[in-house]
């Protein structure tokens, strides 16, 4: 047993520190490349955005939106968004009702969309994608008519519209998994009555971190 364990101390006082060091810097080289290619094959990733929309009817409505992202990239091609947003801004304007005057407002209240995420790398970390999914949209409508003889009285609706939509974005990793990004997305029409149909679009910009 005794020479046995000679046996060992010599063999392990042969390898001088410059024989080990290569062996310890490729073990955590590899272990390196392997932790990156795990993370860049599937992570979850969490942001924030912030969303212009236009309504075919008038561009001067400044409809916006502030909101949260999660996702999850299965590899570096495929993944699947959802963002969530609250309305920030709405369109405000005069009217007249029964020959008095009013007011007129129209904001989003929520959007909530679930998107499939294709993504395609052009550049280093530049990034194209494409999104695919589903959006649904509540707004709200307040009219109040202003007379002298009574106290103004809100009149409220609400209304939603859920459907298909798509889009085009661009990413720029800016550190190590921050990414920041800008997509025009095409959203389901938005339906104030049977007649008046209008299509809506949205112009978002955010960033995302990766875990």
């Amino acid at each position: 047993m005794g020479n046995i364990l000679k046996c060992k101390f010599y063999i392990f006082k042969g390898l001088k520190v410059k024989n080990i060091l290569p062996m310890v810097l490729t073990a955590a080289a590899s272990f390196l490349v392997f932790k990156t290619q795990a993370a860049n094959e599937d992570s979850w990733y969490l942001g924030a955005q912030y969303n212009l929309h236009e309504i075919d009817d008038n561009s001067d409505q400044g409809l916006s939106t502030l909101g949260a992202i999660a996702g999850y990239q299965y590899n570096e091609y495929f993944g699947l968004e959802a963002r969530y947003n609250i309305g920030t801004s709405g369109y405000y304007h005069t009217v007249y009702v029964r020959g008095s005057k009013g007011e007129y407002k129209e904001d989003i209240d929520t959007q909530a969309s679930l998107f499939l995420k294709v993504s395609y790398p052009i550049y280093t970390a530049l990034n194209i994608y494409a999104l695919a999914g589903k959006t649904k949209s509540k707004h709200d409508l307040t009219i109040i008519e202003s007379r002298n003889d009574i106290r103004p009285t809100p009149y409220i609706m609400s209304y939603s519209e859920s459907g298909f939509s798509y889009g085009l974005g661009l990413s720029y990793e800016v550190i190590t998994d921050f990414k920041v990004f800008i997509d025009y997305k095409i959203l389901p029409d938005l339906k104030m009555d049977p007649i008046n149909i209008y299509s809506m679009n949205s112009l978002s910009f955010g960033g995302s971190y990766a875990f």
